[in-house]
């Protein structure tokens, strides 16, 4: 029984939803089976421990069927109903605690049983249900709104009553337009996305037709905000255009109170995806933008999941302080949030940007001295790692442990299948290019002449539309005596 379907959902109950599934399944409309009553209170005395081997089947079956020899089967019966209770009971608590789904679904049930008395005081119930969700603007509210504004419609059919314009047919198409459009370009978005960061493309025919409409009529839907604002989103990415970029700022500025954290958080966190993107091509004055966007999220609590912010936000806010020369506001910020950081990767988290600071302050033993104390379980995270040791042994002169470091790091990448392309491609092009970097340094010792291979270098970097740290690589090149106007 130990690792069943049955004990791994019952550890996601809280005492309280245990306590609560007892008193379900202890209810005659919803089971009649004594043994399978007594499985449960067996089981909810070892909650939240449910690995305890006093929970195997051989254990278990004496004290459920105490005269009988062990039987297998029987548990798995027993153990199969309450499974299915429990898959019941979860879908029981999250319908009776949505009060729009309770209210809509008695509407409905009114209106087929011809209840029609009883309809206009629920219908009024429902609408200032529906007035709370207003407060967040997700795409939730225009299908519930389309949902009501059809039963509304139904029931003015079966009663012959009066069409209220909010109630006509009409009514029910604007709403089931604008959930449509809201949900099909926020999902758009997300899929372009992924095709970005997995290197696939997605049919896109009815889309265009679908932006061409918008282009020119959503003044249209000026009431409706997350339409337009995932409008200029699903542009802003897929044609990577200034306009669109601050006219979202321009539109969250406005409307962002509307909309619920959760729904906030993906609105910014394209913001900081286009200000990554153009980071990575070269466009420094991003740089403020990205600082600017992380610091309104922290200071409007946007950021933060639950009580902490996420590790990588939490890096990013860092990398951007520091490449502004905000040294001092930078240290003050990982000493303030540190304890804000998942518990998970919180030492390591705060040694990795101590380590940050001080590669800023030039102190590279330091650094390297910090770095053997992180441990990088995350892809991600020790993608970083790397590519910031590599740079700290070349401003060091290690060039034995860097290429080390850079052949262990192209293993890695090549190894790893669960990185994007794009990702794989930017620090792949990084090694690439540290690699050259080696290069120079070695030819400088051989002839002072090298600044025509310099500036071929210079200008390859500066032409890769990926690779990562590509501001740092292009200040090493110039340092082998180029101009700026190189």
């Amino acid at each position: 029984m130990i690792g069943s379907k049955l004990l791994e959902i019952l550890k996601t109950f809280s005492s309280k939803e245990v306590r609560r599934f007892n008193e379900y399944v202890s209810s005659p409309f919803i089971n009649k089976n004594e043994k399978i009553s007594t499985l449960l209170a067996i089981i909810s005395e070892k909650h939240p421990k449910l690995d305890s081997k006093e929970l195997l089947k051989e254990k278990l079956f004496p004290l459920i069927y105490p005269k009988e020899s062990f039987s297998d089967q029987k548990m798995r019966d027993l153990m199969s109903y309450l499974t299915k209770m429990a898959e019941d009971f979860i879908a029981y608590s999250n319908f009776i605690n949505n009060e729009f789904s309770t209210k809509l679904y008695l509407l409905r049930a009114l209106r087929e049983r011809e209840l029609f008395k009883e309809f206009p005081g629920i219908q009024k119930s429902i609408q200032q249900t529906l007035k709370k969700q207003k407060v967040n603007r997700d795409s939730k509210l225009y299908l519930n709104q389309y949902q009501v504004n059809y039963e509304m419609y139904q029931y003015i059919l079966q009663t012959e009553e009066g069409i209220d314009q909010d109630m006509s047919l009409q009514g029910v198409l604007n709403n089931l337009d604008k959930f449509y459009l809201f949900t099909k370009l926020k999902m758009s978005s997300d899929l372009f996305a992924q095709s970005v960061l997995y290197g696939k493309s997605f049919n896109s025919k009815l889309l265009d037709h679908l932006l061409e409409y918008l282009k020119d009529n959503l003044s249209g839907y000026e009431d409706t905000p997350a339409i337009v604002i995932y409008y200029h989103i699903l542009l802003m990415n897929v044609e990577q255009k200034e306009e669109h970029y601050q006219k979202l700022k321009a539109i969250l500025s406005q409307y962002e109170h509307l909309f619920s954290k959760q729904e906030k958080q993906i609105f910014y966190a394209n913001l900081q995806n286009y200000c990554a993107h153009q980071l990575n091509l070269g466009n420094t004055q991003y740089l403020q933008e990205q600082y600017d966007i992380y610091i309104h999220q922290l200071n409007e609590g946007i950021l933060f999941e639950e009580q902490y912010i996420p590790t990588n936000a939490f890096n990013n806010i860092v990398n951007a302080g520091l490449r502004l020369g905000k040294s001092e506001w930078t240290l003050n910020f990982i000493d303030d949030y540190k304890e804000k950081v998942p518990k998970k990767h919180r030492e390591s988290n705060y040694i990795f940007n101590m380590a940050k600071v001080h590669y800023v302050s030039k102190n590279y033993s330091e650094v390297l001295q910090l770095l053997q104390q992180v441990e990088f379980t995350d892809v991600y995270y020790n993608l970083g790692a790397k590519s910031f040791l590599a740079r700290t042994y070349y401003e060091i002169d290690e060039i034995d442990p860097l290429a080390s470091l850079l052949n262990a790091f192209a293993i890695y990448l090549k190894r790893n299948k669960k990185l994007s392309k794009s990702r794989l491609n930017t620090h792949t092009n990084f090694i690439k290019y540290i690699r050259k970097l080696i290069n120079l340094k070695n030819k400088r010792f051989k002839s002072d002449d090298i600044g025509d291979t310099a500036k071929a270098l210079y200008k390859e970097i500066d032409g890769a539309e990926e690779v990562v740290n590509k501001a740092w690589l292009l200040a090493k090149t110039k340092e082998f005596g180029l101009a700026d106007s190189d």
